[in-house]
C-alpha cells in the first residue's frame, strides 16, 4: 500500500511522462527501424503494465476499449494451444500479433488532444524521415520504399496521407498549419504513388472515396468540394513538377491501375487468385483455431502435395508461396483460425462503427480525429486483402487510427461548448 501510494503521489507524473516520451519515440522509430520499434515497444509495454498495476487500477473501468484488443489477444493465444501446432506456436502468438497490445500505453499516457497531436506529429516526421531517406538514396519509381520493404512503407503511407488530408479539411487554425498539411498530404500521395504498391492505390482511392460522400451526405457540401479540389490541386502540382519521373511514367502508372481488375495474362494476380482459393482450402482443415502462427508452410505443402496431379497444375503458382498468403485475413485465417479472425474483426468494426455515430455530436476538434480513424483505418484494411501487414510492423500505425477514435469516443459530451476546437 505505500507503495501504491508512494507512486500515486510522487512517481506517477515521471513514470506518464516517460511512458510519453517512449510512445513518441515509439512513432518515430515507426517508418526507420523494426529493431527500434521492437525495443522501444517492448520497453512501453512493459511500463504500461506497470502503470497499470501501480498506478492506475481502475485503468480498464476508465478504459474499457482496450478489452476490445486485449479479449481477442487472449482468447487467441489460448485458442493457439488447440492447433495444429499446439503448445509450440502460442507464444509465436503472443509476437505474432503483439502490436494489438499497443492500445495499452497509448490509453494509459496519452491523456489530452494535445498529446495525441504531438504523437500524430511524430508518426508524420516519421513518414517524412522515410521519404527523405528515399530520396536521398535515389530510390526510383516502382522501387520508392524509405527503410522498410517497399509494400509495408506504403501501406503505412496510406493511413498518413488520408489523416493529414481529414486533418486538412477539418482543421481550422492558422493558415501555417494548413499549408503545411496541405504539404503533408502531396508529399505522402507521392510517395504511396513512388511505390507502384497497386493495393495500396486502390486503398487510397476508397478511402478517399468514403470520405467525399460521408461529407456530401451529412451535408457537409463544402468541405467535400474542398477536397476535390485539394485531390486536383495535389495530383496536377505532382504531373507538372515530375517529381521522381511522376509525368514520364503516366503511361505505367495507366496500365497498373487497368491491372487492378485483371484476371488473366497477369500472373501476379493469377498468383494471388491460386494463393486465396487453395488457401482457404487449406483453411478447412483446422478452420476453428488454425495451424498456428507462422507454421502453415509445411502443412500447406503436405495438404497441395497429397492433392490430383490436375489440382497441382491448376493451382501452380500457389506452390511458390507456401507460408505467406498475400491476404492478411486469409493468413490470420489459416494460421490462428476463424474464431480469433471473428473477434479481432469484431473489434476492429465496432470501433469503425461508434466512430461513426459519435462524428455528428462531435467538435470539430473532435470529428477530425474520428473521421480520420474511419476512412484510414478502412482503407488500410483494404489494402490489407492483398498485403499482410494486418498484423505486422505496418499495423502500428493502423493502432495509432483505432486509438484516436478510441480516445475521443470515451471522452464525455460537453453540449456546452459545441464549437470548442481540439
Amino acid at each position: 500500500m505505500n507503495l501504491l501510494f508512494n507512486i500515486e503521489g510522487q512517481g506517477r507524473g515521471r513514470v506518464e511522462k516517460t511512458g510519453f516520451f517512449l510512445l513518441c519515440s515509439f512513432f518515430i522509430f515507426s517508418f526507420i527501424s523494426k529493431p527500434l520499434i521492437n525495443m522501444t515497444g517492448f520497453i512501453l509495454i512493459s511500463l504500461s503494465i506497470f502503470y497499470v498495476v501501480a498506478c492506475d487500477r481502475g485503468f480498464f473501468k476508465k478504459n474499457k476499449y482496450v478489452l476490445l484488443f486485449l479479449i481477442p489477444y487472449v482468447l487467441g493465444f489460448l485458442f493457439s494451444f488447440l492447433s495444429t501446432s499446439g503448445a509450440e506456436s502460442a507464444l509465436e502468438f503472443l509476437n505474432r500479433f503483439k502490436f494489438m497490445l499497443l492500445v495499452v500505453p497509448l490509453a494509459a499516457f496519452v491523456k489530452s488532444k494535445k498529446q495525441l497531436k504531438i504523437v500524430y506529429a511524430m508518426f508524420f516526421l516519421s513518414a517524412m524521415f522515410s521519404i527523405l531517406y528515399g530520396v536521398l538514396d535515389k530510390q526510383t519509381y516502382g522501387g520508392f520504399h524509405g527503410f522498410h520493404k517497399i509494400g509495408r512503407t506504403a501501406d503505412m503511407m496510406l493511413i498518413a496521407c488520408l489523416s493529414s488530408l481529414t486533418f486538412f479539411v477539418y482543421d481550422k487554425k492558422n493558415i501555417l498549419i494548413k499549408v503545411s498539411l496541405f504539404l503533408l498530404v502531396g508529399i505522402f500521395g507521392w510517395a504511396i504513388l513512388m511505390s507502384e504498391i497497386r493495393g495500396t492505390w486502390l486503398g487510397l482511392f476508397v478511402g478517399f472515396l468514403i470520405m467525399w460522400f460521408f461529407l456530401l451526405f451529412s451535408k457537409e457540401k463544402l468541405l467535400a468540394i474542398k477536397i476535390l479540389i485539394l485531390s486536383f490541386s495535389v495530383m496536377l502540382l505532382i504531373y507538372i513538377s515530375n517529381a521522381g519521373g511522376m509525368k514520364d511514367n503516366i503511361g505505367r502508372i495507366g496500365e497498373q491501375i487497368k491491372s487492378i481488375s485483371a484476371t488473366e495474362n497477369n500472373e501476379s494476380n493469377e498468383t494471388r487468385i491460386q494463393l486465396w482459393k487453395s488457401g482457404f482450402e487449406f483453411s478447412k482443415e483446422q478452420f476453428l483455431f488454425g495451424v498456428g502462427a507462422k507454421r502453415a508452410e509445411e502443412p500447406f505443402k503436405k495438404f497441395f502435395y497429397s492433392k490430383e496431379i490436375d489440382y497441382q497444375d491448376k493451382y501452380s503458382y500457389a506452390i511458390r508461396y507456401p507460408n505467406e498468403f498475400h491476404n492478411s485475413y486469409l493468413q490470420i485465417l489459416i494460421e490462428a483460425g476463424a474464431l480469433f479472425l471473428i473477434m479481432f474483426m469484431i473489434g476492429v468494426f465496432l470501433v469503425i462503427f461508434f466512430s461513426f455515430k459519435r462524428i455528428r455530436l462531435s467538435d470539430e476538434g473532435s470529428k477530425k480525429y474520428l473521421v480520420s480513424a474511419m476512412v484510414s483505418s478502412i482503407a488500410f484494411m483494404v489494402a490489407q486483402f492483398f498485403h499482410n501487414d494486418l498484423y505486422s510492423y505496418g499495423s502500428t500505425v493502423f493502432y495509432l487510427a483505432l486509438f484516436s477514435a478510441c480516445f475521443i469516443i470515451n471522452q464525455p459530451l460537453v453540449s456546452s461548448s459545441p464549437n470548442k476546437k481540439g
